[in-house]
């Protein structure tokens, strides 16, 4: 008996083998598939966004807005006073615009004029203890020439009548800030 002829087949389909039909039917498919593809992304992209226009003109514009925080100035200003004391009459509110030399307090001038007072019976007081160390340095210059007193003696005159000019001086800039 004779063998049959093997005969080995490829995995491999050639073109020639296949007929027409199927891959004419396969490109159809594939043209209908882009084709619905293409009209639903017409639809969807056909929407267009209305858009309002108007004239051009002028007018305001009110702006609001709210937020929660601390207003602060830009400029801080601390008003203070020399004089201290009750206050008696304040014609100005907190806030208030002012301009310049307006009355912003009146305070009761009964404490200022008491240290001035005081202040002019300091000078009075110093002025008087002046002239009694005055006084009192000359004899003592005197004395100490004609060697009647002692070095210390006329040492604490001389103190004396310095320490008296300083609180001369003491006492005057205390009156004129009074």
């Amino acid at each position: 008996m004779a063998t049959p002829a093997r005969v080995e087949r490829t995995p491999w389909v050639s073109v020639r083998e296949i007929s027409r039909r199927p891959l004419v039917l396969l490109a159809l498919l594939v043209i209908a598939i882009a084709a619905v593809l293409i009209v639903r992304a017409s639809r969807h992209g056909g929407d267009k966004t209305q858009i309002m226009t108007s004239p051009v003109e002028a007018r305001s514009i009110a702006l609001t807005i709210e937020a929660t925080g601390t207003v602060e100035p830009i400029d801080l200003v601390e008003v203070k006073s020399k004089a201290s004391g009750l206050i008696t009459h304040m014609p100005v509110q907190v806030g208030s615009f002012v301009k310049k030399g307006a009355l912003l307090a009146q305070i009761d001038p009964r404490d200022v004029e008491n240290q001035y007072n005081q202040a002019r019976a300091a000078v009075r007081a110093a002025e008087a203890n002046v002239t009694v160390t005055t006084a009192a340095k000359l004899r003592s210059d005197a004395l100490f020439k004609q060697q009647f007193i002692t070095a210390d003696e006329h040492e604490k005159a001389t103190l004396d009548f310095a320490n008296a000019q300083a609180q001369l001086v003491t006492a005057r800039t205390n009156l004129d800030l009074a």
